[in-house]
């Protein structure tokens, strides 16, 4: 395809579906694309059995991948913004901190990474992140032993060998936060919105070509993406995927 698509049909109002076509929205790129999003959802956006929406979330760096790690800490900066039009005001980002703990491993473990080497490997990332980034160090505390897990945690129960606290971890209010991104996306002016079931994914030949919702109506597009959620199975063949 020469040039940005014509139109873009995205199938699913969740975080996915709203941030793409907030993001395509946004982009100059796409400035002559029509943006389409369409979900079952009873005409109130986003839909409230959607996976993202809910009370809380946890939003943390702390991967074992560091480029995971890296990405994490990343949307965390966006997080952080405190503004009551930015993400994380009037109480949608909390940053009360987060604490990982394992196990020691046990000498028959055969897998290629334990729940130590995970947490372990987390707590390198996230102090190498706070170190470039500026982030306070002294609010990584390790924890090397059950005795400091369990006086931090005030718990008389096994919480694992060793752990750390990550004070700039938190966590989001993530149906709060899905309203945040349904304004924001709707206020590009650039989206149209359709409540509707889509059925079924619309081809022809060996490309998709549109959506079938439940009324018989079919929305066509240059390109469709699902962005289905839990719902996705029943529009793609996801066997062995």
């Amino acid at each position: 395809m020469a040039g940005a698509p014509a139109s873009i049909l995205i199938v699913g109002s969740g975080v996915f579906g709203l941030g793409t076509a907030r993001a395509l929205a946004q982009r100059p790129y796409f400035s002559n694309t029509s943006i389409t999003v369409v979900d079952d959802c009873a005409g109130q956006f986003p839909p409230e059995d959607a996976a993202s929406v809910d009370s809380s979330r946890i939003v943390r760096a702390d991967y074992s991948d560091p480029y995971y790690a890296a990405l994490a800490a990343e949307a965390q900066e966006e997080w952080r913004k405190q503004g009551d039009d930015e993400l994380g005001g009037q109480g949608r980002y909390s940053e009360s901190g987060f604490v990982l703990c394992a196990n020691e491993t046990p000498k028959d473990f055969k897998l290629k990474k334990s729940g130590m080497d995970y947490t372990r490997d987390s707590w390198k990332n996230v102090e190498a992140i706070a170190e470039s980034t500026g982030l306070p160090m002294d609010k990584i505390k390790r924890l090397e032993n059950t005795k400091a897990l369990q006086e931090f945690l005030r718990t008389d129960g096994y919480p694992g060998d060793w752990g750390y606290l990550n004070g700039n971890s938190g966590w989001a209010d993530a149906g709060e936060g899905m309203k945040w991104l349904y304004k924001q996306a709707k206020a590009t002016g650039r989206i149209q919105f359709v409540n509707g079931k889509v059925t079924e994914l619309v081809t022809e030949g060996d490309r998709v070509i549109g959506a079938k919702l439940s009324d018989s109506e079919v929305l066509k597009a240059d390109v469709v993406m699902v962005a289905a959620g839990a719902w996705s199975g029943s529009l793609v063949d996801l066997r062995g995927r």
